[in-house]
């Protein structure tokens, strides 16, 4: 009996975790692909409604046959088949691309939404070329001539939070005299230069 009830009280602590609104797991969906995959799974901060941020966990990009194919990115319910996302082209997940995930949450902190964006690394190349251009010295030919790897592209998970809409901004308010007309300003002197 005392297995039972451990077993029970452990499996719900699995389940909620599992199901605990600080992981999200992003897929990306082909459209040569008749389901989607996981993409990334991504471990928001507990205070993410405050506008912190997200820790990618895991990442795993999809394999596609073509680099202009677009690819879904977003959440996906599967018990109602629902799609929440954008749509990128396949060249997003190149090794020369730095990637950004925006995941965007509700006033509870529930992601709603995913935004992507994407550069291209510099190339190693023009950098060199700007190097010896804006640099005279010795040191700076010297360090000019060195061959620059590319690097590989960075994947960054960011949280977008509901922020408060801009209070309008009021005039002063008008004066009215006792009859209910706006009082009429007073008439400044004028110098006698002005006359």
């Amino acid at each position: 009996m005392h297995f039972h009830s451990t077993t029970l009280s452990l499996f719900a602590l699995i389940t909620t975790a599992l199901a605990s609104p600080d992981a999200v797991t992003i897929y990306a969906w082909p459209l040569s692909s008749p389901s989607p995959a996981p993409l990334a799974s991504v471990r928001l901060s507990s205070s993410a409604s405050d506008g912190s941020s997200a820790a990618l966990v895991s990442y795993t990009p999809p394999k596609s046959r073509h680099p202009n194919e677009l690819v879904r990115i977003g959440l996906y319910d599967d018990a109602t088949g629902k799609w929440r996302g954008s749509a990128t082209s396949a060249a997003f997940f190149g090794e020369h691309v730095d990637r950004q995930i925006t995941i965007h949450v509700d006033e509870s902190g529930t992601p709603y939404h995913v935004g992507v964006g994407a550069t291209d690394v510099p190339d190693p190349a023009k950098v060199k070329k700007d190097k010896k251009q804006k640099k005279k010295d010795k040191k700076a030919k010297k360090e000019a001539s060195k061959v620059v790897e590319w690097r590989v592209g960075e994947t960054t998970v960011e949280v977008a939070v509901p922020e408060d809409p801009p209070a309008p901004v009021l005039n002063k308010p008008v004066v009215l005299n006792d009859e209910g007309m706006v009082k009429a300003p007073l008439e400044q002197q004028r110098t006698f230069m002005q006359k």
